[in-house]
């Protein structure tokens, strides 16, 4: 049968001992999970690396987005709000699908970072490979390859001229 989340086929487990789900849930006493206590669940693009779900702020880890603010010029040499473009590709992206997020630890500069995916597809991996997002090497190497590859397809920010996400924080501009 498809998994409602994923839409993968998921063979179901077979009863524990012949007991069915309400004794078992009888003999736990436990009721069904609800929707509130899903980790799987609807999110909404804060910016271009981070999400908020259910009302937390959650970073993407391993990646850094352009600033909502933040402006890169095409290919044209023309600028354009490229940290608005990216938080507009992390929002179409996860619209559609519930997230769910897991490995979260806690960065003093960030706050809650953790892995999350999105209709079967790692977030971070997603930003980086469409070029709205760069591999923070820093964290992590995971998706160094990812931005190679968007890098040398042009693909977002790599189309043109951009500053580096943290070079941009510390007040570097485009000339």
């Amino acid at each position: 049968m498809p998994n409602r989340f994923t839409g993968t086929k998921v063979r179901p487990s077979p009863p524990a001992a012949g007991l069915s789900l309400a004794m078992l849930l009888c003999l736990l006493g436990s009721s069904p999970v609800l929707a509130q206590d899903n980790p799987i669940s609807r999110a909404t693009a804060v910016d271009g690396d981070t999400i908020n779900l259910h009302g937390e702020l959650i970073t993407l880890n391993g990646i850094d987005a352009p600033e909502t603010d933040q402006t890169c010029a095409d290919k044209a040499g023309e600028t354009y709000a490229c940290g608005q473009r990216a938080s507009q590709a992390l929002a179409e992206k996860i619209a559609e699908y519930p997230v769910h997020c897991d490995q979260f630890e806690h960065d003093p500069d960030a706050g809650k970072v953790a892995h999350c995916r999105a209709g079967g597809e790692d977030l971070g991996g997603y930003m980086v490979t469409t070029g709205w997002a760069v591999a923070n090497t820093l964290k992590t190497l995971e998706y160094l390859r990812a931005e190679q590859w968007a890098k040398k397809a042009r693909y977002g920010v790599w189309q043109g001229n951009f500053v580096m996400p943290w070079n941009w924080r510390d007040g570097e501009r485009l000339e």
